[in-house]
């Protein structure tokens, strides 16, 4: 494999990884604006977790509802 063709393959497999999370996050925004009882319980357990922190890798098991939603999403919009 030559150097551009590494590269190449590189790229695409960035820019496949963040294109299938960034869909993921759409579908579940999307799924979660029409029930505000889930916003809003989504929002209480995520504050409950992180406070004004960013989420990281380790609170994933923290948020049984908001792993719930992504679940969903990627369930009815696989």
């Amino acid at each position: 494999m030559t150097t551009a063709e590494l590269r190449d393959n590189l790229l695409t497999f960035i820019v496949a990884g963040h294109e299938t999370t960034a869909l993921t996050l759409a579908w579940a925004l999307y799924l979660c604006a029409f029930d505000p009882g889930v916003q809003a319980a989504a929002r209480e357990e995520a504050r409950g977790v992180l406070g004004e922190r960013a989420a990281g890798v380790a609170d994933v098991a923290k948020l049984p509802l908001v792993r719930r939603i992504v679940d969903e999403a990627l369930r009815m919009y696989p």
